[in-house]
């Protein structure tokens, strides 16, 4: 196990659902062939379960094409030089990804790797360590890890990260301090390098009530790097601990940091903001102090009202995210699910009701809800640990968002009153032809793409919009379309599929919500019904209105306008994110993968992504 494993493996998340790490591009690959890897918490044995996601067997003519000129190159180069161990490099990341043979034969081709090192000079290295690291890492981080591995120097341990905690003073523009060995700082807490606290909010929350007797609610991220994060926390309770504590305010701050402000200070900023007394509208209610306990009370309230009883601590299930809160709620009869959703059409409060009553197997009963402040209390379906689905659990999760949708075909009035837009062919189509279009995808994109991109960018649309014509051409109604239809958003209870969090709820083309989960599926591009047991049940739901071989061809129409769709969808989500907020960011950075994926998807080269602050 590489120290990186190790590292991983030490790690304590306080999360059931899968980690998505992301996709390992390769260049020349469609994105829907790139390998993906996933992590997930096992809270009984307090430790990380890792697995990396090869991509389907349909792919594999394309990395065994990918890969030949490699090895050409590789045997051809001068022997021990520099362009033979790239070239050696990039062929095993290329061909380890794509896992082309069983098990028994990975030997052979590490053999073949180890002949390649041989002749040119190097001792043989063993396998398992550089698998790991290939699947872990893109191709320019990997490479000069390649390089160290074969020189026998692993990459050392990342270094712990340190996350800031922003205590507010409770009625003065002032932060907690606490005495620690280098001075008085905000409480501080260690956590693993290159951490994701969003969805795990609940290591820090922990680790901060362990060392300072604090019991906090996460209230905003500040800052957001691979070494260094700070966020926002409201006390809710302290014990009888005594700390050495000093409020900071603005000008105590400047004279401990002194003049030299070079770069972000988020510290300095939360002063400056707190001081001013301006919250900008967009923030949530979620992240602002006070809110945690009057949902809380509400929720003790609604409990009452349902005759249950609470036994435990009500908790916070993830953090920063600009769409909703989510609360765990233990009773005397199971787990309760609390969310507070984004005031923005449809309000999803009322739509979670709508749909409830017309499909009370698929979709989660609303227990209690308070539809002017978007709350409501469902039954909690998540099972305790998470349970990785098989392609059978998917396609029992496709056939019923297929029903719902087919169904739902004469419901559209009722779907737009609640506040459903529709979002279908046309509207696609308008917005890849508009000339505004590069600015808006600039904008989503937080002008990530390079010049040559967004011109390719500007001269791909034709192309797009000449496919939104071809994809209008079946008879295939309008629906509604879940846009974020996939394995973390549906639960499998008493033998039915039960679909959650229908926010951003739209009417259009159907197919646009199988999309996401067809990806989740190994990355598969659909190939045939027979083949593919998601895409076979989803398409029978349809069969009444074309015939299988058109429905094949309209999935794979849309199957090339998804990543075009998304960014459409996006463009309506970014007004109700907070400005200069971390929330933005994650998103911008986001939509510049999916830019980037639909130039990839339609064979344009693009940039790849830089790390770092």
């Amino acid at each position: 196990m590489t120290a990186y494993a190790n590292f991983i493996n030490k790690a304590i998340l306080h999360n059931s659902e899968p980690l998505k790490v992301g996709p390992i591009r390769i260049e020349g690959i469609p994105a829907d062939g790139w390998p993906t890897n996933q992590h997930a918490y096992n809270p009984k044995q307090l430790q990380i379960t890792t697995w990396h996601v090869y991509p389907s067997a349909t792919h594999l003519d394309r990395y065994f094409a990918k890969a030949a000129p490699l090895l050409e190159e590789a045997i051809g180069a001068q022997r021990g030089s520099d362009n033979a161990v790239a070239a050696i490099a990039e062929y095993y990341f290329v061909m380890v990804n794509a896992r082309p043979y069983a098990s028994v034969n990975n030997g052979l081709f590490m053999a073949q790797v180890n002949t390649l090192l041989q002749f040119h000079g190097f001792e043989p290295v063993s396998h398992g360590e550089l698998d790991h690291l290939a699947h872990r890492f893109q191709l320019q981080d990997f490479a000069p890890l390649f390089r160290q591995h074969i020189a026998g120097k692993l990459p050392s341990e990342p270094e712990p990260a340190t996350c800031q905690c922003v205590i507010a003073h409770p009625s003065q523009p002032k932060f907690m301090a606490i005495k620690h060995k280098g001075g008085h700082l905000p409480p501080t807490v260690k956590i693993p390098y290159e951490f994701n606290l969003a969805p795990n909010i609940n290591y820090v929350l922990d680790g901060v009530e362990r060392k300072y007797g604090l019991t906090t609610i996460a209230l905003r991220q500040l800052a957001g790097y691979a070494d260094y994060q700070c966020i926002e926390l409201e006390i809710l309770h302290k014990d009888a601990r005594r700390m050495q504590a000093v409020w900071v305010g603005l000008e105590d701050y400047k004279r401990i940091r002194g003049e030299d402000r070079s770069g972000y200070d988020p510290l300095a900023d939360w002063l400056e903001e707190t001081a001013r007394r301006a919250i900008p509208p967009q923030r949530p209610p979620w992240e602002r102090p006070g809110w945690f306990r009057e949902a809380s009370a509400w929720v003790s309230s609604q409990l009452d009202e349902l005759d249950l009883q609470g036994v435990g601590t009500i908790v916070q299930q993830g953090a920063f995210r600009s769409a909703g809160m989510v609360l765990r709620v233990p009773t005397s009869r199971g787990k309760l699910y609390f969310k507070a959703a984004c005031d923005k059409a449809p309000s999803e409060v009322a739509l979670t009701r709508f749909l409830a009553n017309r499909w009370p197997e698929h979709v989660t009963e609303v227990l209690a809800h308070d539809e002017a402040r978007n709350w409501m209390l469902m039954p909690d379906y998540a099972p305790e640990e998470h349970v990785r689905r098989t392609p059978e659990d998917l396609a029992v999760a496709a056939s019923a968002m297929a029903r719902i949708q087919v169904e739902s075909t004469p419901l559209s009035g009722e779907l737009e009153t609640l506040g459903c837009e529709i979002l279908g062919l046309r509207q696609l189509k308008d917005f890849l032809v508009e000339p505004e279009l590069l600015d808006t995808v600039s904008e989503l994109t937080g002008a990530g793409l390079a010049d040559e991109e967004r011109n390719q960018l500007g001269a791909l649309a034709p192309r797009l919009a000449d496919l939104c014509d071809r994809a209008s051409d079946f008879d295939l109604p309008k629906t509604l379309i879940h846009p974020d239809f996939c394995e973390a958003n549906f639960f499998l209870h008493s033998g039915s599929v039960r679909i959650i969090d229908w926010a951003g709820t739209s009417i259009g083309h159907p197919f646009f919500s199988l999309l996401k989960l067809l990806r989740e599926n190994h990355g598969k591009a659909l190939v045939a019904p027979e083949r593919d047991p998601v895409a076979r049940a989803y398409l029978e739901h349809f069969y009444e209105f074309e015939t299988e071989s058109r429905l094949l061809q309209a999935l794979d129409l849309v199957i090339q306008l998804q990543h075009a769709w998304r960014l459409l969808r996006w463009s309506r989500e970014v007004p109700y994110y907070e400005p200069g907020g971390t929330a933005i960011a994650r998103a911008q950075r986001f939509n510049l993968g999916v830019a980037r994926q639909l130039l990839s998807a339609h064979s344009v080269p693009t940039t790849p992504l830089e790390v770092g602050r």
